[in-house]
């Protein structure tokens, strides 16, 4: 088993291993980083924004990009079941 690892190990597998680790480590960094800055936005507002002001939320366009990106995502995982 061992020594089929080593074989497995080779140099460009840990390259590929590395790029994975460090994309996924870069993905949660910034998906923590956008759940505390939201939080803290929604924190600051003296009442919770209403349903009138969430509609309006959809105008802005970093929403927009953001909902794109959620349903794009679902998207593709719904494919590939």
């Amino acid at each position: 088993l061992v020594s089929d690892m080593i074989d497995l190990l080779d140099p460009a597998m840990v390259e590929k291993l590395a790029q994975l680790f460090e994309n996924a480590t870069a993905s949660t960094w910034m998906i923590g980083n956008a759940v505390r800055l939201a939080k803290a936005e929604v924190a600051a507002a003296p009442a919770p924004p209403g349903a009138y002001a969430l509609i309006k939320l959809l105008n802005d366009p970093d929403t927009r990009k953001g909902v794109a990106i959620v349903l794009k995502t679902l998207n593709v995982i719904g494919r590939q079941l």
